[in-house]
């Protein structure tokens, strides 16, 4: 698979986790979260899914890169998140 389609399908599914965690944190740890989360709770989760826009962002911007040393780079610091 060519790195453009990963960094693409990658930063897609990011922004998909990341709007689901904040806009509905509850509904994204279904099973994990309890019905009555504390308000911090909330706030961390919405806190962690701004982490997966950033590297959504970071992905989608880096998808039309030419190849070189930082495009492959920041797929190499993507994938380890």
């Amino acid at each position: 698979m060519k790195l453009k389609a990963v960094l693409t399908v990658s930063a897609i599914y990011m922004a998909v986790l990341a709007l689901g965690f904040m806009l509905a944190p509850q509904a994204m740890g279904i099973g994990a979260v309890p019905a009555a989360a504390s308000a911090a709770l909330i706030a961390y989760l919405r806190v962690f899914g701004s982490t997966f826009a950033g590297i959504a962002l970071m992905n989608w911007m880096a998808h039309d890169a030419e190849p070189q040393t930082a495009r492959r780079r920041c797929a190499s610091r993507s994938s380890a998140a």
